[in-house]
């Protein structure tokens, strides 16, 4: 099986080339907006997870829950942002300019730098518990919306068999919080799983297809571990734990990184 690309634009390469600057443009009434944004290393994802607020606290009878992911998404977005077309007036010429892009495209734009989900293509063949593939589905550029859109269908990562270690740290990970203030009127905060995350990928990881870097194919699992998009590598390898719900599963909300 293999990664699609799919666009209106004329392609050199069904790969996702990691290294290539990812353009994303927006219409708001009659004018378009197009923002284009430095490559987003892990250590800006890991910055990206860390800023994510998740919180719940008991006020009065009831449990208030906070899932605040809009934040650390608008963070991202402006320390990544290199350049922008579209608005009015020489505001970019002066210090600290991304942080006066209107909250109503920064929020829409830094969704679409997260647009990765789990592949609406099926694998042609069952699972094998020792190289274990999982398929995501990703846009990185929107040059033209509604007309020119570069989104891949089918990027394949496959995985060695977790271990019970690996079992333990993933589910653990996602269980642990701690209060803050006191037990009765103080808040919880709940623990994110992406560093577990990023360490399992590093450690389970063989082999990809789908994608590249300067023009070629990632070739083996050093050069993924070291160039793959740090936001895949959370969404593909959580897929090795959830994903299938019983009917008396109760869905976690927000990020399950």
């Amino acid at each position: 099986m293999e990664a699609e690309a799919q666009s209106t634009t004329t392609l050199t390469s069904n790969l996702l080339m990691l290294d290539e600057p990812r353009v994303i443009a927006l219409v708001d009434g009659k004018f378009t907006y197009t923002f284009k944004f430095s490559r987003i290393l892990q250590s800006d994802w890991e910055k990206y997870f860390s800023g994510i607020r998740f919180t719940s606290r008991n006020v009065d009878k009831a449990e208030e829950t906070v899932l605040d992911l809009e934040t650390a998404g608008i963070e991202l977005f402006e320390s990544k942002l290199q350049s922008v077309k579209g608005y009015r007036g020489d505001f970019t010429s002066r210090p600290g300019w991304q942080s006066k892009i209107l909250p109503r495209h920064a929020n829409v734009v830094s969704w679409t730098l997260r647009a990765v989900v789990p592949s609406e293509r099926e694998s042609d063949q069952p699972f094998d518990p020792e190289r274990i593939e999982v398929l995501l589905d990703a846009v990185w550029s929107v040059t033209n919306p509604g007309a020119e859109t570069t989104q891949f269908q089918g990027l394949i990562h496959r995985f060695s068999a977790p271990t019970a270690e690996h079992k333990r740290r993933f589910y653990r990970a996602g269980s642990t919080s701690r209060v803050v203030g006191g037990s009765r009127n103080g808040t919880t905060e709940h623990a994110l799983r992406h560093r577990v995350l990023f360490e399992l990928y590093d450690l389970l990881i063989l082999e990809v297809e789908g994608y590249g870097v300067s023009g070629r194919p990632l070739q083996d699992a050093a050069e993924i571990r070291r160039e793959m998009d740090g936001y895949h590598k959370v969404k593909a390898v959580e897929q090795l734990f959830v994903g299938i719900r019983s009917a008396n599963a109760q869905a976690q909300p927000g990020e399950a990184a």
